[in-house]
């Protein structure tokens, strides 16, 4: 969020929360404020430098990351998920790596799509848990990962008269990946989201980040 003080000429600006925008993962936020120019800008959490305006209109620095090994570091953090929800008499199905869109460009170009720049995921699911089980599993990886030192970054559990979500994000503060538990009453299926930041794709990697970047390891 953005906050400001009278210390000058007070201008209207527009402030972009730019997470993890690919395309069903991460949103993008925007928020107007207003807020004074004068050499810098004062933000709740300290002194935002002039040097931020530049990357909202000129767009976002992105790390540089080889999808590849991005990818094998997320099947990690799955098989980790697969062995604590502890359910190995029930086949995972939907087993898969892709790679999606970032956004960030500047605010000239906030719904173009950076090139070179991709977000991966690894996803899975396993079908005809009852909510039971899944809570129990859910509680038993969310302990798992914060003993990792993730942090649960949301909750999404929902319930209405005849129907009950659950669910939970946590994040690694090392490196920004995420993972996403949820299961719903109609589908009865515990689903599981993997993802990590966007990155600009490196040097080393010779392969087509369009495509998928790595197979899928069984689980």
């Amino acid at each position: 969020m953005c906050s400001g003080a009278v210390a000058g000429v007070l201008l209207s600006v527009v402030c972009m929360t730019q997470g993890e925008t690919r395309g069903g993962y991460g949103i993008k936020a925007l928020a107007v404020a207003s807020i004074v120019t004068a050499g810098v800008m004062v933000t709740a959490g300290g002194v935002w430098a002039v040097g931020a305006v530049s990357e909202f209109f000129g767009g976002r620095t992105f790390p540089q990351a080889n999808p590849a090994a991005t990818a094998g570091r997320l099947q990690d953090h799955s098989q980790l998920v697969r062995a604590t929800v502890e359910l190995p008499q029930l086949p995972v199905e939907s087993n898969y790596v892709d790679t999606g869109a970032c956004y960030g460009g500047g605010w000239t170009k906030i719904d173009v799509a950076v090139d070179g720049v991709v977000s991966v995921g690894h996803h899975w699911q396993i079908p005809h848990v009852s909510q039971q089980t899944a809570q129990a599993a859910m509680d038993r990886v969310r302990a798992r990962f914060a003993s990792e030192r993730w942090k649960q970054i949301s909750d999404n559990t929902r319930h209405g008269a005849n129907w009950t979500d659950l669910g939970f994000r946590m994040e690694d503060p090392k490196n920004g990946d995420k993972l996403d538990l949820a299961w719903n009453n109609y589908g009865s299926t515990l689903i599981v989201n993997v993802y990590a930041p966007c990155a600009k794709v490196s040097a080393d990697f010779s392969g087509n980040y369009e495509n998928p970047v790595a197979s899928p390891r069984e689980l």
